[in-house]
């Protein structure tokens, strides 16, 4: 899971360093098309970004988990940060477009979209809703991996309760074995006790015979 987020920590890397070099260019070397590439680059940014949430909450360790979900923290900031400037740079694009500045336009923009912010916003839709389906499928493929894990779990805790099961009739059977010898001894001791009382009485008797005869039979 952490070389899962150390990858989508690389991606989100590469494309803020390219969102910032569009940034850092001259005003007068920013056509709308790079705009338009840097807002979707964004877009991808933050669908990279949820999936990163995903990771950082699977993580093992609580202060690994802790350090992740601050690292989701300080990027989130970063793309806001670098979404505010894109909405600067879209909206001073527009006020070149109305009062007609010298910013430059590509000959591309002016074929598709002479007024330059209709271009931005379909471009920015289909961009919002690429990095949505992005998203969805960063999420899709976790979602799968969580299920893999969890059947995995279901299937040892699976074995674990037929182990149980299987200890528990072995239990069974012992203790109906156990039963039965108990039952065995306890009718062995009822025996025995009976033919203690029988030679208990064998023996009065043969004392009272004797005496009879010794004593009284010989007066």
């Amino acid at each position: 899971m952490s070389s899962q987020f150390a990858d989508y920590s690389r991606q989100i890397t590469s494309l803020t360093s390219s969102i910032q070099s569009y940034l850092a260019s001259p005003l007068s070397s920013r056509p709308i098309t790079s705009l338009i590439t840097s807002k979707s680059e964004l877009d991808e940014c933050y669908a990279i970004l949820e999936a990163m949430k995903v990771a950082a909450e699977g993580s093992g360790s609580v202060s690994n988990k802790k350090a992740l979900v601050g690292k989701v923290v300080r990027l989130k900031k970063e793309l806001d940060s670098l979404k505010s400037e894109l909405t600067r740079e879209s909206v001073r694009l527009d006020r070149s477009e109305l009062f007609g500045s010298s910013a430059p336009l590509s000959s591309a923009d002016d074929a598709f979209d002479p007024f330059g912010s209709k271009l931005i916003d379909t471009m920015g839709s289909l961009n919002q809703t690429t990095g949505l389906l992005h998203s969805t499928q960063l999420l899709c493929s976790e979602t799968e991996g969580i299920g893999a894990r969890t059947l995995t779990t279901m299937g040892a805790q699976r074995e674990q309760l037929e182990n149980a099961n299987r200890n528990v009739s072995e239990t069974k059977t012992i203790a109906g074995q156990a039963k039965t010898v108990l039952r065995r001894m306890g009718r062995r001791a009822a025996m025995n006790k009976v033919f203690l009382y029988v030679v208990i009485l064998g023996l009065l008797g043969a004392n009272g015979a004797v005496i009879y005869y010794q004593y009284i039979k010989s007066d």
